[in-house]
């Protein structure tokens, strides 16, 4: 049996190798750091990544999925964009005893005992991110329209 060829091109060796040691290192660090993590998922989803991106990534309890993972969200401010070293034993480290990290201005992570636990985390933090942000753009309009200013992400100076 023959395999198809790749429809689309294969990434160049070098970014391969820097994606590859990155994933080594966060993946690494949190698997021996965290005993509940046999499974890591690591995403960019939209929702997530925009709540991310805001000063106060809080998923406040607005619904059944909210209510899921309100004070058990670890929250990684730091991220440098490249996980490596150090920084991937920070991200470790504020995972604790959670199932889920935001990572500021980048994502979502997800854990599990397996690949089934992570994969459902990741459906209802999804989903979470959904109507966190949803709920966030509604709280940031009424603030704007009461005090003029609205709540900016985390990097953008609001003077």
């Amino acid at each position: 049996i023959r395999r198809p060829p790749r429809s689309t091109p294969k990434p160049s060796s070098a970014a391969s190798d820097v994606y590859k040691r990155q994933a080594l290192h966060i993946h690494g660090s949190i698997h021996k750091k965290v005993p509940h993590a046999k499974c890591i998922l690591h995403v960019h989803s939209k929702y997530a990544t925009a709540l991310a991106a805001l000063e106060d990534p809080t998923l406040p309890p607005i619904d059944q999925n909210t209510m899921r993972f309100f004070n058990r969200v670890g929250v990684y401010r730091d991220f440098g964009g490249m996980g490596f070293e150090e920084e991937s034993e920070k991200m470790a480290s504020k995972i604790g005893n959670k199932k889920v990290l935001l990572m500021s201005n980048h994502g979502v992570l997800t854990t599990g005992q397996t690949v089934a636990e992570a994969c459902a985390s990741y459906l209802h933090a999804s989903a979470s991110c959904t109507h966190g942000a949803s709920g966030c753009h509604s709280s940031c309009q009424t603030h704007a329209s009461n005090s003029g200013r609205s709540k900016l992400p985390a990097h953008v100076d609001q003077q």
